[in-house]
Order: structure tokens, then sequence, then C-alpha cells
């Protein structure tokens, strides 16, 4: 864990040191880019709301998140289920010696 951890550290830091020693993205003149498809579609809201957006992120079923190939649908239902699993791992090895469920952790 204190790899993990350490190593996302680096890496970020990393990154923010090169991001402000090359600046990329300065170079680019945005006063003549295309604004054609901009012209085409209105430019106006599509009116995406956010509870929206949020309702795409939980899947309605597990077959359906891995038949439609949804990375993150898939992600959370691996998380949702194995979650609850492992609480109940933790809670029979707790109770293996003693014979109560004072120490399982819900």
């Amino acid at each position: 864990m204190l790899w993990f951890i350490s190593a996302s550290l680096i890496s970020l830091m990393l990154g923010l040191v090169l991001v402000n020693f090359f600046h990329p993205g300065t170079a680019i003149d945005l006063s003549i880019a295309d604004t054609a498809g901009r012209k085409r579609t209105g430019g106006e809201n599509t009116g995406i709301l956010f509870a929206e957006n949020l309702r795409a992120f939980v899947p309605k079923s597990v077959f359906e998140s891995m038949t439609s190939n949804e990375i993150l649908q898939i992600v959370i239902s691996a998380f949702s289920l194995a979650w609850p699993a492992q609480q109940l791992v933790i809670c029979q090895t707790a109770d293996s010696g003693i014979g109560n469920r004072t120490s399982c952790l819900f």
C-alpha cells in the first residue's frame, strides 16, 4: 500500500514539474480555430442534467453493463458486489473462535 501511494505521489509531482517546465498548449492560436462545427449544432447547450450523468454511472444490471461494455459501470458493479462479500469474510474470520458477531465491521 505504501508503495502504491508513493508511486502515485511521485508520478503526480513529476507530471506537475513537466507541465510547468514545458507549458503545453501555449503555442496554440485559437483565434483561427475552425468554428464550422459549432455553427452546425447551433452552439447552444444540449440540456444534459447532472442527474442524468449520475444515472449513467449506476448500472441497471451487472449483465447489461458487461454486454454493452460500459467499463465504469462494470467497476461500480464490482465494488458494490465485492464490498459486502469482503465484510462477510471479515465477520466469519472474526467469529470463528468466539461464536458471536460483536466484532463484525458493518
